[in-house]
């Protein structure tokens, strides 16, 4: 790696993660924030336990110019996010998940930046969410710690 390499990576990562092209480096970041927040292993303390607490997490396009989802999948159990990966929205089935939380490209801006919470999302219309939500409204705050987590990424975004 020579200087002009080194000065790329460094504006790169001064000007924060890329939520659209740099997925998979979000959702690692992402997992860093949750496994470092205490909050999360006492709010999600008991979640996928005895069911399946994993997640599929997508950003629809909506009104922004992508050209297809971003989708993520996510292993969350018992207060901890054991590992994150991006992957093709046509073979989500091949993941193991209980949950899918999906929401537009602008709803998961406002989530980011924390102008919207993740139950509020829901009951607003803003998400939605395929599995049980009643289990999902008994661990709301794991939720809105996962959500808080999002909010301590240093993340760009494209449009």
């Amino acid at each position: 790696m020579n200087y002009k390499d080194i000065w790329v990576v460094l504006v790169i990562r001064i000007m924060g993660i890329d939520f659209v092209d740099e997925p998979d480096e979000w959702m690692d970041e992402w997992m860093h924030q949750v496994n470092e927040n205490t909050d999360y292993h006492e709010t999600g303390e008991g979640w996928g336990v005895d069911f399946n607490g994993n997640y599929i997490f997508r950003v629809n396009p909506g009104d922004s110019p992508m050209e297809e989802p971003i989708t993520n999948f996510a292993e969350v159990s018992d207060g901890a996010v054991h590992s994150v990966e991006n992957v093709d929205p046509d073979e989500i089935e091949e993941y193991d998940y209980g949950f899918i939380y999906e929401g537009s490209y602008d709803s998961w801006k406002q989530l980011i930046h924390g102008e919207i919470g993740p139950i509020d999302g829901l009951m607003s219309g803003a998400f939605d969410v395929v599995g049980d939500m009643q289990l999902m409204l008994q661990y709301t705050d794991g939720a809105s710690t996962l959500a808080s987590a999002a909010n301590q990424v240093d993340t760009e975004f494209p449009y």
